[in-house]
């Protein structure tokens, strides 16, 4: 009865009618006034007419008793209080002796049912609301019960129970005690996966499901499933929720709702750069091409050094963004001072799978078989023609360190091929590269540093590889301040074969406005066939960098500072470039 009395003395904001103005000596704790205000305008009812001083007398030690009993549920249970009426009708001024709190000596909790072991095992690993030797707060009592409550009914026990537990409080020695009893019920398991939409395969959506029916009930497992098919990129909205308990079957069924993604995605995106002029770009994704979530994907980008234009058709395995097939056909054509121009036909056929080893990590593998038809043409008008049949393997790693507000990203990026396959001789690429990401805890300054590297090893010289797959760097992707592709393409030379790559780039951010930063940088590689004779260029610049929902769009000006690309003006260039599409 106690227990009842001093949760009935909790009241919310919604009981008052915020009709008395009391104020309250210092000494008594804020969330004694604050329930003590809410009692007060609940209990007391007034007339809108003048109060005679007999009746002030009989509000003030009404209150008197109110702010005394709204005390006990946070550990006092001898405060004394007088009450004096003060200036205008119904403001009243409180001073009160708070006396010793009541501590809480001693707290036992008693697990009992099915559940016994697993609730023991949950709890152990909970941060508890209720702690030995602090002052006893009802309300911090009733939070205890529920947050076992909550650990029961999340692993499976939704007809858990804290109905038998006891509470005693002495106030004469001003200790509480307490014996939280907990009978678990039985466990309660997964039932059918309602689905009622019909826009996908209900077969395939439930597959992503980490439970199947009759598995133990948990909570957690819903938030998976939520995850799960949100990662698919197929929604623009997805919920999973458990639906009431079934008594009898001793399951809990759970329902999908889903708003599908557009049938018709667009993307646009423009830019300006000193050394390419305008360039332009456009994609469009076709969704929803079969029930599981096929999609196609054409991408498009035209500038004066460089023009591709890919379609991908995505064809899910058993997710549709984390163990699917690609199927790609692209155009490449890549235009690279005093060398040449390279035109490429490719078809590939990949298989791309994802994972999280751990929250903080995932990683992405590409295993995929190349057929390309290339041409290659130099400047000394000579023509190479070249067809190659060769498997590629690509990885991704993306770690995050939210405690450090750090993202470091890994790419390895490998090709090859030996003489059972179409090449014009036994060659093995590797292109790796790295982004780390730091930002401050206020989020305002951020530094990153980006590196790349890449090695071609082949038996034939005198029978290259395509022009474009050597290496050749500068611009805005990679070294800022020279031309594109400059760093490594010689005009004293008649073919440049470049088997060696390095770039890095650091870049600081300091934020100047919402989404608006404020960047410097300075970036600086080469691109070369002999690394004992390797010259790198480097080159300093600064700009801005707006960081929207559309995309990156970053103006610069960069300078070279060492300048031995094939391009040796030392002039500054300006940058204007959308780094993302704009349109999505």
């Amino acid at each position: 009865m106690l227990l009842i009395f001093l949760v009935s003395s909790l009241l919310t904001k919604d009981a008052w009618a915020d009709k008395f103005n009391i104020t309250f000596s210092e000494n008594i704790p804020i969330e004694v006034q604050n329930n003590a205000q809410l009692m007060i305008n609940q209990k007391i009812v007034v007339r809108d007419v003048d109060m005679s001083t007999h009746r002030k007398q009989q509000v003030s030690s009404r209150i008197a008793s109110i702010i005394e009993t709204a005390a006990q549920p946070y550990g006092y249970f001898s405060t004394q209080c007088q009450v004096q009426h003060v200036n205008a009708e119904y403001n009243f001024h409180a001073t009160c002796t708070m006396g010793p709190p009541v501590y809480l000596k001693q707290i036992d909790v008693e697990i009992n049912g099915p559940g016994k072991k697993k609730v023991e095992t949950l709890t152990q690993k909970s941060k508890m609301t209720l702690q030995i030797g602090s002052i006893f707060r009802a309300d911090k009592y009733e939070d205890y019960k529920k947050q076992l409550l909550n650990i029961a009914n999340h692993a499976g026990y939704v007809d858990a129970s804290t109905n038998a537990s006891q509470l005693i409080i002495d106030t004469d020695k001003q200790h509480a005690s307490t014996k939280i009893i907990l009978d678990t019920g039985p466990l309660y398991r997964f039932g059918e996966i309602f689905i009622e939409q019909q826009i996908y395969d209900k077969s395939f959506l439930r597959k992503l499901a980490p439970y199947a029916m009759n598995t133990e009930f948990n909570t957690s497992l819903i938030s998976s499933y939520k995850d799960n098919l949100e990662s698919t990129n197929l929604f623009a909205n997805v919920s999973v929720l458990p639906n009431a308990p079934n008594n009898e079957s001793k399951t809990i069924p759970t329902q999908v709702f889903y708003e599908p993604i557009p049938r018709t995605q667009y993307g646009l995106g423009i830019g300006y750069s000193s050394y390419a002029n305008l360039f332009y770009s456009a994609s469009i994704q076709r969704s929803l091409l079969n029930d599981r979530g096929m999609r196609s994907t054409t991408d498009f980008l035209n500038s004066d050094k460089y023009a591709y234009a890919i379609t991908t058709l995505s064809i899910p395995r058993t997710h549709p963004t984390q163990d699917y097939f690609n199927i790609q056909l692209g155009y490449k054509k890549q235009f690279i001072d005093y060398v040449g121009t390279d035109r490429s036909l490719t078809t590939t056929l990949a298989h791309i799978t994802q994972r999280r080893p751990n929250n903080h990590t995932s990683l992405a593998q590409e295993i995929a078989l190349n057929y390309s038809v290339d041409r290659s043409e130099f400047e000394d008008n000579t023509a190479n023609h070249t067809n190659l049949l060769y498997p590629s393997l690509k990885y991704n790693w993306l770690i995050k360190q939210l405690k450090n507000n750090a993202t470091l990203a890994l790419t390895s990026d490998m090709s090859a091929s030996v003489k059972p396959f179409i090449a014009p001789n036994n060659f093995y690429k590797l292109v790796l590269q790295q982004r780390y990401n730091r930002a401050s805890n206020d989020k305002k300054r951020m530094v990153q540093i980006r590196g790349k590297q890449g090695y071609i090893a082949s038996d034939n010289k005198s029978s290259p590889l395509p022009l474009g797959w050597y290496f050749y760097t500068g611009g805005t992707y990679s070294v800022r301040g020279f031309a594109y592709n400059s760093i490594g393409a010689d005009p004293n030379e008649t073919n440049d074969y470049n088997r060696y790559l390095y770039t890095g780039s650091l870049e600081l951010q300091h934020l100047v406005s919402k989404d608006l930063f404020a960047i410097v940088y300075m970036d600086g590689g080469d691109a070369t066939k002999n690394l004992s004779t390797s010259k790198p260029s480097y080159a300093i610049g600064s700009g801005i960098l707006w960081k929207t929902l559309a995309g990156n769009l970053e103006v610069s000006m960069a300078k070279p500072i060492v300048n031995h690309s094939g391009n040796t003006s030392m002039k500054t260039r300006l940058n204007i470039n959308i780094h993302q599409p704009l349109i999505r």
